[in-house]
């Protein structure tokens, strides 16, 4: 679902994007060949995790807006504005926020019945990271705010400290995807002069303003950064940088 306010240029990027995530996959899966003691419990219709706040690249969410069909956009784009509305008035902590995000968001947009990902071929980084150790069950919000449930799962099921560190994720991967986040984000400050990273849904909300894709086409970076000052959006939802 192409928005044609978007840019020509940043679309061109987008067969860049697709080269990080299979130098990404590629790597995972080295990773995992040469640790073969971990074994990755995720797989077709789990979608237990399904449900947390995705950082997104804005090439990425452009990724998404032209892949994931017309229904899944708007289902994204109205989620976008859910979030928006609980960001605004959620006012505890950073990380009570995720948690809270979980339990308000309860499904992931783009999963479908039997909990099928709908975007799984284009997925972003942020999903592509997440691999638990666990079974399914112990990856939701309610499961995971349980420390010390998580720590006697950990200890049952044998996960090295040093790779999961205190969740059922695989460590390693979630910092290998960082720096290929960061080559997402050269990619779009070589083309905007600054990058823009924030929560899925919302970005795909953005996206669907004319206002925004006019600034995007003309690439001004101060007439950007000023639309996000004057919107005034938290922190938690979107950064520029």
């Amino acid at each position: 679902m192409k928005n044609p306010g978007i840019p020509d240029r940043l679309h061109q990027l987008l067969p860049g994007v697709s080269r990080v995530y299979r130098n990404y996959d590629i790597q995972q899966k080295k990773w995992l060949t040469d640790h073969p003691q971990i074994r990755v419990r995720c797989g077709p219709g789990c979608g237990y995790c399904c449900n947390m706040s995705v950082r997104v690249n804005l090439l990425e969410a452009i990724m998404i807006r032209e892949n994931a069909g017309e229904r899944g956009v708007a289902k994204a784009v109205k989620a976008g504005k859910r979030i928006l509305d609980f960001a605004r008035g959620y006012h505890g902590s950073e990380a009570g926020y995720f948690y809270a995000f979980r339990l308000m968001l309860k499904r992931c947009s783009f999963l479908a019945r039997g909990d099928r990902c709908l975007i799984h071929p284009f997925r972003p980084l942020s999903c592509r990271e997440i691999l638990s150790g666990l079974p399914g069950r112990y990856c939701g919000a309610e499961a995971m705010e349980n420390s010390t449930a998580i720590a006697l799962r950990r200890q049952r099921y044998r996960l090295p400290a040093g790779i999961f560190r205190g969740s059922p994720f695989v460590f390693p991967l979630i910092e290998a995807g960082h720096s290929f986040e960061k080559q997402l984000d050269a990619r779009l400050t070589d083309e905007l002069g600054l990058s823009i990273r924030g929560e899925m849904n919302f970005l795909l909300r953005l996206l669907d303003q004319d206002e925004f894709a006019r600034l995007l086409g003309k690439g001004i970076p101060g007439e950007i950064c000023a639309f996000f000052e004057q919107n005034q959006y938290p922190r938690v939802l979107v950064e520029v940088t």
